[in-house]
């Protein structure tokens, strides 16, 4: 279990610039009041319910099927 808290630690700092310095926290808001899915994701991530792997491709999916494998990252 520590290793697992370790790894998603990892994994969020390495999001860190995504989701507080790039601008991310601007739509989230908007975007979730639109998209249910996408609420439903994050909200599952805030609540530590999921973790961060799979995160673009589960948000892409909730955002209306998109597909995450032609997007760059």
């Amino acid at each position: 279990m520590v290793a697992e808290l370790g790894l998603e630690a990892r994994r969020a700092l390495a999001l860190r610039e995504l989701f507080f310095e790039d601008g991310l926290a601007d739509w989230m808001a908007p975007v979730c009041r639109l998209l249910p899915g996408v609420r439903g994701v994050l909200t599952d991530l805030l609540s530590c319910r999921r973790g961060y792997r799979g995160l673009r491709r589960d948000l892409l999916r909730a955002a209306g099927g998109l597909e995450a494998g032609g997007l760059g990252r």
